[in-house]
Formats: C-alpha cells, structure tokens, sequence
C-alpha cells in the first residue's frame, strides 16, 4: 500500500485550488451566469472563491518548499 507524500498532496491540492480559482475568475470577469438549484449565484461570489482559492494554492505552492 503506497502512502502519499505530504509534498505530493500540497501539491495536487495547490493545482485543484489553482483550477477552481481559475475558473471562478473566468465566470466572474466574463459575467457568466449561474444557477444553482433555482438560485441565481450573484457575481460577487465567484470573485470572493477566486480571491481565496487562488490565495489557497499560492499557500500551498510555497508550503511545498
């Protein structure tokens, strides 16, 4: 049984948040929309997950070393 690596998970972890920090700035710089279970997500809401998702993988990148 391999056992992952604590430098192999903050890795793969930065590059998850990295990807959804991405695409929150995506949705919100190209205003598009969203609508999750009837609720129209406001924009807002995707600047606010990009700002802490991209901070998240900054962290994690910088854990590694």
């Amino acid at each position: 049984m391999d056992i992952l690596k604590k430098e192999t998970y903050v890795q793969v972890t930065g590059y998850i948040f990295l990807a959804v920090g991405i695409f929150h700035g995506l949705r919100a710089f190209n205003e598009w929309g969203l609508v999750y279970n009837g609720w129209v997500v406001p924009l807002w809401v995707s600047w606010i997950a990009a700002v802490g998702t991209l901070y998240l993988a900054y962290n994690a990148f910088h854990l590694k070393k």
